[in-house]
């Protein structure tokens, strides 16, 4: 029953994830001008240099660095390793040639390059004004215990530090 509520979890990020992904940075405006209404998956639009790289259904990077922080969770049995979190995202962000797309954030480049460089997670800088963090942070509440409400915010700060160390960016 867990595993079927952790993977309803999962699939709905994805889910959720693949149909906003046309319309992905884009202003209300724009995208009632461009879609009207999206009520189906779309691929992401010529247009929209954030959306342009992926198909219908698609993903996008948020889906894809919970996986990576998912898998990390996984491999250490819920014990957070902010170095193997950040080692998975850059993996996967080399695999899918995100440096040299519109997919991540100004935050997240320097991060990332930073751990591409051999710099450990503890000693990256606290920069950075973006949210990043929060849309991949669906594995902690699945797989860790929330119970002491304090211990997991530190989980939530611990768990988004390769790339979002700022206070900003774990509110």
């Amino acid at each position: 029953m867990k595993t079927e509520r952790i993977l309803g979890a999962l699939y709905g990020q994805a889910l959720g994830d693949a149909m906003g992904m046309p319309s992905e940075l884009w202003p209300r405006s724009r995208v009632k001008a461009h879609f009207g209404w999206i009520d189906r998956f779309l691929p992401g639009p010529k247009e929209n240099n954030a959306a342009c790289y992926f198909n219908r259904a698609e993903f996008t990077d948020d889906t894809s660095m919970a996986l990576c922080l998912a898998d990390a969770l996984l491999e250490r049995e819920g014990k957070i390793d902010p170095d193997l979190i950040g080692r998975n995202i850059l993996d996967w962000a080399l695999r899918f040639d995100a440096f040299n797309k519109n997919v991540l954030g100004p935050t997240s480049k320097i991060a990332l390059n930073a751990i591409r460089d051999g710099k450990p997670v503890a000693e990256l800088e606290n920069n950075g004004v973006t949210n990043g963090a929060a849309m991949r942070v669906s594995p902690l509440g699945c797989l860790l215990p929330a119970r002491d409400v304090d211990s997991f915010i530190d989980d939530v700060a611990l768990a988004s530090s390769p790339t979002h160390k700022s206070d900003l960016a774990v509110a």
